[in-house]
C-alpha cells in the first residue's frame, strides 16, 4: 500500500518556489529575501465583499450552521432572498458572538450577521 503526505514546511511551489509555509499554515515567508511574509487564510464565511470573517468567529458560526442545518440541501433554483424579504421570513435560529455580533438565519441559506451598527448578509 502506498502512502502519501507532505511536508508543508517545504518550499511550495504555487509562488515558484520562492515561499515557504509555517508550522501551522498561517503565514509564509520569503526564502531568498527578508521581511517578507504573508498570511494565508482560509475562509468558510464571508462578507459580501469577499473577504473571509476571523477564523474563531467563521469557526463558532460553522459549528452553529451544522448542528441545525447538517444534511438539508439548497434546492435547485434556489435564490437568495433580497434584505426585505429576508427580515419577514421566520427566525429558524440565532448565535450570539462576542462584541454585540450575532448571527440569525431563516433558512439553510439566508444567514445574517447584526452588530451594534447595521446588518450584512454573509455567504459561506
Amino acid at each position: 500500500m502506498l502512502s502519501y503526505s507532505m511536508d508543508y514546511t517545504e518550499v511550495i511551489d504555487e509562488y515558484s518556489n520562492r515561499f515557504r509555509m509555517n508550522e501551522d499554515h498561517s503565514k509564509i515567508t520569503a526564502v531568498y529575501w527578508k521581511e517578507d511574509e504573508a498570511e494565508l487564510r482560509r475562509g468558510s464565511w464571508f462578507l459580501p465583499d469577499g473577504q473571509p470573517i476571523q477564523a474563531s468567529m467563521a469557526d463558532a458560526i460553522e459549528a452553529h450552521h451544522l448542528q441545525y442545518f447538517r444534511g438539508q440541501t439548497i434546492p435547485e433554483g434556489t435564490s437568495m432572498f433580497s434584505d426585505k424579504e429576508a427580515s419577514r421570513k421566520p427566525q429558524l435560529t440565532e448565535l450570539q458572538l462576542p462584541e454585540n455580533i450575532e448571527v440569525k438565519w431563516s433558512s439553510v441559506i439566508d444567514v445574517f450577521l447584526y452588530s451594534t451598527t447595521k446588518a450584512s448578509r454573509f455567504l459561506r
